[in-house]
């Protein structure tokens, strides 16, 4: 069965689905393509929205990470991605949903910050990058400024929004900290919460800034069991030291 990934370069919802689709040794090739340009390939190409990930599967089309969680399965039964018990699975759903909602944005605008101020940081993030046509990534990095200020732009990532973010980031990291010691999530195999959740935790440890924030806590335990790498390093001093939690 035929199954193609259109991702974007560094992306925690693209590495969640990507996880996924690893987790069930689903073979798969992963093309990236340009961030914010990738909207208008999606709709030419026949996806009904503008977001990845974005799945081809024989055909078939899924756009997002939980759409995307449900199909697989759905196809490959092992290992399963939900639990088998309606309750258990039905409180997996909702911090499924949680990850891919509030957590999943406080982690977008503060990585699209933090890669406007580093041009090191926005090199790193492109390694390993699948580039549609085959772009180098030298000229992806190159005209990589003006792109990622319209996606902050889109995203809201401004200075107020990102700050109020860092702010709240220490409580998010609570609540998932709790839900692992009551074992909510963490199980094995990792459910598609795990997988959610650990996308955006993955993608906020490559910066050096929060490190002390995550240094020994479950979710970063889980973040690395579920996603073992991560494309990128944010250098200490991006995020200014007033803004740290």
């Amino acid at each position: 069965m035929p199954v193609r990934l259109l991702a974007i370069p560094g992306s925690h919802a693209c590495a969640t689905a990507e996880a996924m689709l690893n987790a069930k040794q689903v073979p798969h090739q992963r093309v990236d393509l340009i961030p914010v340009m990738h909207r208008l390939w999606l709709r030419l190409t026949g996806f009904a929205g503008v977001t990845v990930p974005a799945l081809r599967i024989d055909g078939a089309r899924v756009q997002g990470t939980r759409e995307i969680a449900r199909a697989i399965d759905a196809a490959w039964a092992q290992p399963p991605l939900f639990p088998a018990d309606p309750e258990d699975r039905a409180r997996n759903e909702r911090i499924e949903a949680w990850g891919e909602g509030p957590l999943q944005s406080v982690a977008r605008r503060i990585i699209l910050w933090s890669l406007l101020q580093s041009h090191d940081a926005v090199v790193a993030a492109l390694d390993g990058a699948h580039m549609q046509f085959r772009i180098p990534l030298p000229v992806v990095a190159a005209m990589a400024s003006p792109i990622l200020r319209l996606d902050a732009a889109l995203h809201g990532a401004h200075p107020g929004a990102v700050r109020a973010d860092l702010a709240l980031l220490p409580d998010l990291l609570d609540k998932v900290d709790a839900w692992i010691i009551a074992g909510d999530v963490g199980s094995s195999p990792p459910t598609a919460a795990d997988y959610q959740l650990a996308g955006s935790i993955r993608m906020l440890l490559t910066i050096q800034d929060l490190a002390g924030l995550f240094a020994d806590r479950p979710v970063t335990r889980l973040a690395r069991r579920c996603i073992p790498d991560f494309p990128g390093h944010i250098p200490a001093g991006v995020l200014p030291a007033a803004w740290l939690p």
